[in-house]
């Protein structure tokens, strides 16, 4: 099975009205390269932080489902959800007829994500288009110390209840220390859990501290982009399979 999956490397600023046409315009870029699923960086639509306005949250993601249906992708976006007095940091899926597939709510917060929404309830398995997968957010995956909760080895979680490709969305900033942290974890994840990972970071004009692109099952990266400024990959990744053919194109 073959599967093309696209990835947008973006700036993530702290207004929805800034970051929404970027989302629409690589959802248009990545269903004309083909693309059936694209991933968003953490907090890409409202920006990363909990002072969200629900009514304009909700506007953007009736037109990002729209921007779905319209040009047939399934997109992963993440976000700040309000629900009531609650609020979490999650990715929402929306398929290509704008429909939501579901959504994922962050589950190892870091200690500064804590002052701004609660923890999910944990890990799911989606299915759509064949594809069995899971979505995960930034610290979810390396778990990086000092975490204010246990590490529940949530791609393993993933891994053992059938998905084929965990999809990443991250927004872990500049700080070089943290490079070999992050892109080792992301390797030996997908090695040692024999499952591709498509990573999705939010951009700047300095290197990221966490590649965008796609692990294989075999550790190795398939794809990656530039680490500095804005970029959609798209990469063609077989399942189960270690062989991917990249078209990365800088914006």
């Amino acid at each position: 099975m073959t599967i093309r999956l696209a990835t947008a490397q973006m700036p993530v600023l702290p207004h929805l009205e800034t970051n929404l046409p970027r989302i629409l315009g690589h959802i248009e870029r990545a269903a004309a390269e083909g693309a059936e699923f694209v991933l968003f960086p953490e907090g890409a639509l409202t920006g990363y932080h909990g002072d969200t306005d629900p009514l304009l949250t909700e506007s953007g993601l009736v037109r990002i489902g729209a921007a779905c249906a319209n040009f047939g992708v399934c997109a992963l976006v993440g976000t700040t959800y309000r629900d009531g007095q609650t609020v979490h940091n999650q990715v929402r899926i929306y398929d290509e007829t704008g429909l939501l597939v579901g959504a994922y709510s962050k589950t190892i917060p870091t200690r500064g994500d804590l002052h701004w929404h609660q923890p999910g309830g944990g890990p799911q398995v989606f299915e759509h288009r064949g594809l069995r997968f899971g979505a995960l957010i930034c610290n979810d995956l390396w778990c990086t110390p000092p975490a204010p909760l246990p590490d529940t080895h949530l791609v393993q979680q993933l891994a053992e209840g059938g998905a084929q490709i965990v999809f990443h969305a991250i927004n872990s900033g500049f700080d070089p220390r943290y490079l070999k942290w992050h892109t080792a974890h992301l390797e030996m994840m997908a090695w040692a859990h024999r499952i591709h990972i498509l990573t999705a970071n939010a951009s700047g004009d300095r290197p990221l501290n966490a590649p965008s692109g796609l692990v294989g099952p075999t550790g190795e990266w398939l794809a990656q982009v530039d680490p500095v400024g804005e970029h959609l990959l798209v990469v063609n990744a077989d399942l189960p399979g270690e062989a991917a053919e990249r078209d990365s194109t800088g914006l």
